[in-house]
C-alpha cells in the first residue's frame, strides 16, 4: 500500500496556532514532494519499459537516480551536501512516515 499523508483537520481555534500553521506548510510540501518523486519515478519506468519516449526532463532525473545524485528539484529542506539521493530517499520516507 503506498504511503499518504494525512490532511490535518482545519478549525478557527487550530489556525491561530503558530504550530499548527507550521506543521501544516509541512504536511503540504512534503505531500507535494511525494507526488512529484513519484511521478518521477513513474516517468522513468515508462521510458525503461518503452511505454514513453524519454525527455530531457526524464534523462536528467534518470541520469541523477544512476549517479546517486538528488534531482535538484527534490531538494525542498536542506540536506546536506554530502548526501547520496538513496540516502535522501530513506530519510524522506521517514520524514513522510
Amino acid at each position: 500500500m503506498p504511503m499518504q499523508l494525512k490532511k490535518m483537520k482545519r478549525g478557527e481555534k487550530s489556525v491561530k496556532n503558530p504550530l499548527f500553521r507550521f506543521l501544516d506548510r509541512e504536511c503540504s510540501v512534503l505531500s507535494n514532494l511525494l507526488q512529484t518523486v513519484r511521478n518521477d519515478f513513474s516517468l522513468v519506468l515508462e521510458v525503461c519499459d518503452g511505454e514513453r519516449k524519454s525527455t530531457n526532463y526524464i534523462k536528467s532525473v534518470a541520469t541523477d537516480i544512476h549517479s546517486d545524485v538528488i534531482p535538484k528539484h527534490w531538494k525542498k529542506y536542506v540536506v546536506p551536501d554530502t548526501m547520496t539521493a538513496s540516502e535522501w530517499l530513506n530519510d524522506f520516507k521517514k520524514r513522510v512516515e
